[in-house]
């Protein structure tokens, strides 16, 4: 036999003002949390923000003086002083060109126009290899560079 029960007593049930339902697994989403359609847009929850800029997280690059006196050699100033040559070294061979063909119309007109045209392709072939051993070294460099940041991450530092 089953005595009746205060209604006092008795479980209520949760009360849902916004709609929303008891749920399982496949609910439908609440008004205003649908996922945006359009162009990609992340969506409102879990709040991604890409990832990790890890150029910033990195160690700051000490400055010119800084690596320039550093007796242990764990910062490099080249990287920076290879600007500087470059602009130096082409400087250096258009004032040489210059200068020789000054010289030649000088001494004898046919050797100025002799250096003026047979002097043009080799003043491009000098340009051309301090380029080329320029940007040799700055990958030797950006490989160091790289190398040390694949350390460090291995290390989780």
């Amino acid at each position: 036999m089953t005595y009746p029960q205060d209604p006092a007593s008795q479980p209520q049930q949760p009360q849902y003002t916004d709609g929303q339902q008891p749920g399982g697994y496949y609910q439908q989403p609440q008004a205003g949390t649908e996922y945006p359609t359009g162009p990609y847009q992340a969506p409102p929850t879990g709040q991604f923000t890409g990832p990790a800029n890890y150029a910033a997280a990195g160690p700051a690059q000490p400055s010119f003086f800084t690596a320039l006196f550093d007796f242990s050699f764990r910062s490099f100033a080249t990287p920076t002083l290879l600007q500087i040559t470059y602009v130096v070294s082409l400087v250096m061979i258009g004032l040489s060109y210059l200068v020789s063909v000054i010289v030649g119309f000088a001494t004898y007109p046919v050797f100025g126009i002799a250096i003026l045209l047979i002097g043009a392709p080799g003043v491009a072939l000098s340009v051309l290899l301090t380029r080329m051993f320029l940007e040799y070294l700055a990958v030797i460099f950006r490989i160091n560079e790289n190398i040390a940041e694949i350390n460090t991450r291995g290390k989780g530092v």
